[in-house]
């Protein structure tokens, strides 16, 4: 494992250690600093999640501020604004700063997949933390994902509606304009009829509000 993505690891785990060793010794400041880059949409449709999700990390840092060998944790946040282009933006920011020894990108798959064609050249080790698109990890050495990917919970879902549910005949809704949602659907689809189940339709363009009731109604 690259020694970099281990310290972003560490990172996230610090909450859990921090538990279980709350009545140990104290860590030792050692006046080293370690910094972590963050990109997450703090402006724009998602601010919200970017704002919470940073939220958690700072609180994190509060609990536990340094790693066990005494180094301290900092953070470099950038803002991606909810768009793929602004996210390889903020990671060309990041990049820069020769001291960033990794990136947590908290950011869906559009914004992600945005920095695979960059990700080698750039040689900064990146935990995305939520987009699971399995484009993300293929042909680039330097993204991880921290969560199951699109294949996986695709097929996940498709036995468990079909073998635990034991639903035989469903609809598909998928965002046209979201790679995840697509992806996703693709994957179920695929899943649930090859053991046997039956896709009713595949809806790709969304109906308004209004005509939802009546859409529903007619599947």
């Amino acid at each position: 494992m690259n020694k970099h993505l281990a310290i972003i690891l560490i990172f996230l785990l610090i909450p859990l250690s921090w538990g279980c060793d709350r009545q140990k010794s104290k860590v030792t400041p050692n006046g080293k600093v370690v910094k972590i880059g963050v990109i997450a949409p703090m402006t724009g449709p998602d601010k919200k999640s970017g704002e919470s999700s940073l939220l958690g990390i700072q609180t994190a840092l509060q609990m536990q501020p340094y790693l066990k060998n005494g180094d301290k944790l900092e953070l470099v946040v950038e803002d991606s604004k909810g768009s793929p282009v602004k996210a390889q933006e903020a990671l060309g920011k990041i990049k820069d700063d020769k001291d960033i020894s990794g990136v947590l990108v908290m950011g869906k798959s559009d914004s992600v997949l945005a920095m695979v064609p960059v990700a080698d050249q750039y040689e900064v080790p990146i935990l995305a933390l939520v987009a699971t698109h399995p484009e993300i990890t293929k042909d680039n050495n330097f993204i991880s994902q921290l969560s199951f990917d699109d294949t996986f919970q695709g097929d996940a879902a498709a036995l468990f509606t079909r073998d635990e549910m034991l639903i035989s005949r469903v609809a598909v809704f998928s965002d046209p304009n979201d790679e995840h949602y697509m992806f996703l659907a693709k994957e179920f689809i695929r899943k649930f009829t090859s053991v046997g189940g039956e896709i009713v339709e595949h809806v790709t363009t969304l109906p308004g509000e209004k005509d939802l009731p009546g859409f529903l109604e007619r599947l």
